[in-house]
């Protein structure tokens, strides 16, 4: 299993599509896996046989947002790209 298939994982049954965001703590989102749930969602969008999307949080947090250390990191971006 890939780290991104860790920090996202995907499950399709019976027309269900259900994206987990797992990641240490608070869920906090990365580019990496705001793209892949973009590149999932896009795929689902093509798929007939998904009928309802369910976005949920590993744990008792859904998502903290964007992960900050993240955007610490990339210092020579401006702050408009992660809004």
């Amino acid at each position: 299993m890939s780290e991104m298939e860790k920090d996202l994982i995907v499950d399709a049954h019976k027309g269900i599509l259900t994206l987990r965001i797992n990641r240490p703590k608070v869920n906090a989102l990365t580019t990496d896996v705001v793209r892949s749930m973009l590149e999932v969602l896009r795929q689902a969008d093509r798929d007939e046989q998904v009928r309802v999307v369910v976005l949920t949080g590993t744990g008792s947090v859904f998502s903290a947002g964007q992960d900050l250390t993240e955007v610490k990191r990339a210092e020579d971006t401006s702050f408009r790209y992660h809004l």
